[in-house]
């Protein structure tokens, strides 16, 4: 069994905080990083809390000086989840199952109801949401409609053929673009709306996994018991849970819980907060898909503009050209 996450170098601290869980939950398996970096640091390298280190560039991605110009720092590593979990399943022998969890994870306990879907399905998904709500959580819902069903920060599959067929699908559709008409920033996840119905896929509707802002205020994982910073939820023991905070998104919906269930979620957060600090290794250390050749930074502007170039007018190497050249691309469109 391997479990594996993708990163840059400035989210280290968070994948080192999940690499403490594993091994503290799962003390034989494999840990593998999918690093989105251009080379692997010698101190990482010889980390005892990842076994594996594998580059993006090595993920055998098309293109892949065009396909990283496309993306920002933190869509990187959403974007190559498929391709690195599509190497593992085909190449590793530790790979007879494959967990992919989001960095910004933490195991809280085994995952015994995931592992024992995959005796009967090839894939195992995760919905955002598992109760069915009214007026209280409408705008959640509405938010979670644009970001796709099921939540692509825990998958698991076991090696077969059908595993192998979706991992080429998704791969396939994450190489190819990652613009989402509908603005989502996690264009990775929204395509797994499809898997149950194209693919072998079981729905893990247990409440436990992954507990995270989206799903705060469900019923079926209301905190009603805590010892030793793990938690009872009323549908049953947490086993993992999700720290991702996006725009304090964390805080805010924590905020809106009854008193004794935030105190609860905040006492694990302040823990999980303070682990992540003591992990500082690498959290300033800058990208290295962020800067020109000529060691220009590359604008958010210049990445869009890339985006929706023709491809016969798309540079193979866009890391060789400047913001000015892609402004001045734009502008002569324009005037045409």
């Amino acid at each position: 069994m391997i479990i594996c996450t993708t990163a840059t170098l400035s989210h280290m601290p968070f994948v080192l905080e999940l690499s403490h869980s594993v091994r503290r939950f799962f003390p034989s398996v494999k840990m593998v990083l999918g690093l989105v970096e251009a080379e692997v640091p010698e101190s990482l390298r010889s980390s005892p809390w990842v076994d594996e280190v594998i580059l993006a560039k090595d993920l055998s991605i098309p293109g892949f000086d065009q396909f990283i110009f496309k993306l920002t720092e933190p869509m990187s590593k959403n974007t190559i989840k498929a391709q690195l979990m599509n190497q593992l399943i085909k190449h590793d022998a530790e790979a007879d199952v494959v967990v992919y969890v989001d960095c910004y994870s933490k195991f809280l306990s085994g995952i015994p109801e995931a592992l024992s879907l995959l005796d009967h399905h090839s894939i195992v998904l995760t919905p955002h949401l598992i109760d069915a709500n009214y007026s209280d959580s409408y705008e959640r819902e509405l938010m979670l409609l644009n970001d796709g069903s099921f939540f692509a920060g825990f998958v698991a599959l076991k090696r077969d053929d059908e595993a192998k067929d979706f991992l080429s699908w998704w791969s396939d559709k994450l190489n190819r673009d990652i613009r989402d008409p509908y603005g989502s920033d996690f264009f990775d996840q929204k395509w797994l709306n499809f898997v149950n119905v194209f693919f072998n896929a079981a729905i893990l509707r247990h409440p436990g996994y992954q507990l995270g802002f989206w799903n705060f205020h469900e019923n079926s994982r209301e905190a009603i018991a805590v010892k030793d910073h793990e938690i009872e939820l009323k549908g049953g023991p947490l086993r993992l849970i999700n720290f991702g905070n996006e725009n304090n998104m964390f805080e805010h919906y924590s905020g809106l819980l009854p008193e004794a269930q935030r105190q609860n979620i905040n006492r694990l957060k302040q823990h999980y907060d303070e682990s992540v600090n003591s992990n500082g290794q690498f959290q300033d250390t800058e990208w290295s898909y962020g800067r020109y050749h000529s060691g220009e930074i590359i604008t958010s502007n210049a990445r869009q503009i890339f985006r929706v170039l023709p491809t016969d007018e798309a540079p193979s190497n866009p890391f060789e050209w400047s913001d000015q050249k892609f402004t001045d691309m734009q502008k002569g469109d324009g005037d045409e």
